[in-house]
């Protein structure tokens, strides 16, 4: 409730959130760039793949998701990445980098499961890859890593 709260703050033009949230997370003003920058290229870049201004999306998300990765120590909640990476691998696969976007959308299975492409929002080859990069199926109620990689 404590995130959701401070996220809805954020929306308040005249609410000091920014000094909130260091106040409660605990976090010093550098990490506090990094997290104002991300939501920052986050918003221009998700309205770069909404306009279809792919490259220019591709662009921004990946920044992006640079500046959470910079400040992710900091991050309570991980929902700005996880719709970073989402946009990110969408605007991948829908310029025909199918690939790349199979590899965030792996790291987006791996981290965020719960953050998946909405029918309603993403086109059809969007959610397809989404689910074709899930590294793991279900059997018999557990999940199965579907390769035995080595890293």
């Amino acid at each position: 409730a404590g995130s959701a709260a401070r996220a809805a703050l954020r929306e308040v033009a005249a609410a000091d959130w920014a000094a909130a949230d260091q106040r409660f997370l605990g976090y010093d003003d550098a990490a506090l760039q990094h997290i104002t920058e991300a939501r920052r290229l986050y918003a221009e870049g998700s309205q770069a793949y909404l306009d279809l201004q792919l490259d220019n999306a591709i662009q921004l998300l990946g920044q992006a998701v640079e500046e959470f990765d910079a400040s992710q120590a900091a991050l309570e909640d991980e929902s700005g990445l996880g719709t970073a990476l989402l946009y990110l691998g969408a605007s991948y696969v829908f310029s025909g980098h199918t690939r790349v976007g199979r590899r965030i959308f792996e790291r987006l299975h791996r981290q965020m499961p719960h953050i998946k492409p909405d029918p309603n929002e993403f086109p059809p080859e969007v959610v397809e890859q989404y689910e074709r990069a899930n590294p793991f199926f279900v059997f018999g109620g557990k999940e199965i890593a579907k390769s035995f990689r080595r890293w």
